[in-house]
């Protein structure tokens, strides 16, 4: 097995309840506690510029990230039973929470009328940052020791 598995982890090594616990909390306060800051560097350092430019764009991205709680809870309704079934038939790499990512952010595109643009990079931000912080809390399922 691979350290950072693409497709294939161990079948029927599924993390345990407090694992996905842990990673569902992450995956919601990272996300924030991120956005906070570049929003935060952004007003300092660039202040409130009314031009379309860097500062603006990063201002946005920091305002995205730290009101991102908002809606990530809907999203990761969808994908931590998508994750418990991805590791119950051995599909758990990061490409399959990749592609889980992009379906969840199209479904949240439907449902909810948001950009598109908007949910489908979220859905992979938030996909990933959720199979990381399982790898992190989880090694033993993904085939690593600790």
């Amino acid at each position: 097995m691979s350290r950072w598995p693409i497709l294939r982890t161990p079948e029927r090594a599924a993390p345990g309840i407090w694992a996905l616990f842990g990673a569902t909390i992450i995956t919601i306060i990272a996300p924030v506690l991120l956005g906070a800051g570049i929003f935060l560097f952004a007003g300092f350092v660039f202040g409130h510029e009314t031009e379309a430019g860097f500062g603006s764009f990063l201002f946005m991205i920091g305002f995205f990230l730290a009101f991102s709680f908002y809606l990530s809870w809907a999203g990761l309704i969808i994908a931590v039973p998508l994750a418990i079934l991805a590791f119950r038939y051995g599909t758990a790499g990061w490409s399959v929470a990749l592609v889980a990512g992009i379906a969840v952010g199209t479904l949240m595109f439907a449902v909810f009328g948001l950009a598109w643009f908007v949910t489908i990079p979220a859905g992979i931000i938030f996909a990933l940052t959720f199979w990381l912080a399982l790898r992190w809390l989880a090694p033993t399922s993904f085939g690593v020791s600790k």
